[in-house]
């Protein structure tokens, strides 16, 4: 197997997104290469043999770098939160400040001319797929930084749902193993030297369209993150204990947000409070179910079903019409 390592891509990285090498910066590590995910779940699935397989380092590189050097030559993914927490976790509650806006193209190529604002840092995660960065000047409206990202997917083609500031992306230098794909060291394509910029340069980028809230379309979008946050206050974490309970229940939500990144983010910072679903593999699996959702055709799965469960599950009925205001009479399709 291939061991490449490049400590000085990972410098490089950390260096352009927090502006020293020797930050305090936060990493996770998750089982990706299919030897790494059978050794690691393949004899037990119990929660309690979960919850010893979660990674999160805190700290400077230097003190990390063996560490994370050892897990990914051992199958394990390794990813960073390229902006600034509060030391106690890297929910969306923990950050603090914007300091970087990405884009992923996850697929899409780079555009031909070139950005009209050249990111600081390219990274080529694996062949052909590349995170484009912008270091910003530091802001604490996170909500605007996170509008950018969006803007930039939009505009060159990237991927919409993965614009949360707690986001995390691969770091420069390490494997990418994910089953089925030769590995791939992750690598910096390019540097710039520029300073950070304002975000207020990014102004020429369309703007994001409002979200649908047609009934044709049977509820899509009609649920923001605000209303997702006060329904993951009053929904049982334990009436999603169940695969199929889940199931139905994130398809109905993807529906009535229409695939909304950071109700995304949300609901799995929601889904993590419940001590059976505490591990990145589970995490990372769902996640990818999530991305696989299509709004447009959620085998009948809506807003209304969304509804229909908050009220079978004892949500209390003012609470459920603050989160889906009147307009979820429209939304009776269950």
């Amino acid at each position: 197997m291939t061991t490449f390592f490049d400590s000085q891509a990972a410098r490089l990285h950390i260096e352009t997104l927090f502006g020293t090498a020797d930050a305090v910066v936060n990493i996770r590590t998750t089982p990706e290469s299919e030897a790494c995910v059978a050794r690691v779940f393949g004899h037990s699935k119990s929660p309690s043999d979960k919850q010893q397989h979660r990674f999160k380092f805190n700290g400077r590189y230097d003190q990390l770098s063996s560490a994370l050097r050892s897990r990914n030559v051992n199958g394990w993914a390794v990813f960073i939160t390229p902006n600034d927490t509060d030391g106690k976790g890297v929910k969306k509650a923990n950050i603090r400040r914007a300091r970087n806006v990405v884009l992923d193209l996850d697929g899409a190529p780079l555009p031909p001319r070139g950005f009209r604002i050249p990111p600081h840092i390219v990274v080529e995660t694996s062949r052909g797929k590349y995170q484009c960065t912008w270091c910003i000047e530091p802001t604490t409206d996170i909500g605007a930084a996170e509008d950018i990202s969006r803007r930039l997917a939009l505009r060159y083609h990237g991927d919409p749902k993965v614009c949360d500031a707690s986001h995390v992306f691969r770091l420069a230098g390490f494997l990418h193993q994910k089953p089925g794909r030769k590995p791939f060291s992750s690598r910096i394509l390019h540097l710039g030297f520029e300073p950070p910029v304002k975000l207020s340069r990014f102004d020429f980028l369309p703007q994001m369209p409002e979200q649908s809230r047609r009934s044709s379309q049977g509820g899509i979008g009609v649920v923001d993150a605000k209303a997702a946050a006060l329904l993951f206050r009053h929904y049982p974490i334990e009436a999603l204990n169940s695969n199929e309970a889940w199931l139905t229940f994130a398809m109905a939500l993807h529906a009535a947000c229409d695939g909304h990144g950071e109700v995304a983010r949300l609901f799995f910072d929601f889904c993590l409070s419940d001590p059976t679903y505490c591990n990145d593999y589970d995490d990372a699996c769902n996640q990818a179910r999530w991305e696989s959702f299509d709004s447009n055709r959620a085998n009948g799965l809506t807003a209304g079903t969304l509804r229909k469960l908050c009220r079978d599950h004892g949500v209390p009925g003012d609470v459920i019409f603050r989160i889906f205001n009147d307009a979820s009479k429209d939304f009776e399709n269950v």
